[in-house]
């Protein structure tokens, strides 16, 4: 994993499916070696930095996953989720991803969902509408790496 670019130095955009509000999976472009993931939500947390080659990987996953999961209907509270304890989690990435650089994701109640990066240890969690809003703008090809640098 690259320590260069800094988060500061990268154009942050959401999903064009996102509600419009501050809820939502912020991705960082701007490099050709590195791809920024953070939560909107929670701007204490830092940006988590992945290679151009992990991200690749993760998004072919997530263009091939199932039509959206069913929405939540009561909204999820961030708090309560940043609150969870994430032991035993069952933790997936993309097969045949490198096991100290890739993307890393764990459902949560509710259709929620936990991203991190092996080596690094803060870890993201989105609200079951955000990951959807994510979701979509990820198989409307808004996140590809040939769009990211």
């Amino acid at each position: 994993m690259s320590v260069h670019p800094t988060p500061e130095s990268l154009i942050w955009v959401k999903s064009s499916f996102s509600d419009g509000g501050a809820n939502c999976v912020m991705v960082g472009r701007g490099s050709a070696d590195v791809v920024g993931v953070r939560d909107s939500k929670a701007a204490d947390l830092p940006a988590i930095m992945f290679s151009v080659t992990a991200w690749s990987q993760f998004l072919d996953v997530v263009k091939v996953e199932a039509a959206d999961h069913e929405l939540v209907a009561s909204p999820q509270n961030k708090t309560e989720l940043y609150d969870l304890d994430l032991s035993g989690l069952t933790w997936l990435s993309a097969a045949g991803s490198s096991p100290v650089d890739r993307v890393e994701i764990a459902q949560l109640p509710n259709g929620a969902i936990a991203l991190r990066h092996p080596m690094v240890e803060t870890t993201l969690r989105y609200t079951c509408t955000e990951w959807i809003a994510f979701g979509r703008g990820v198989r409307a090809s808004e996140f590809d790496v040939s769009t990211a640098a």
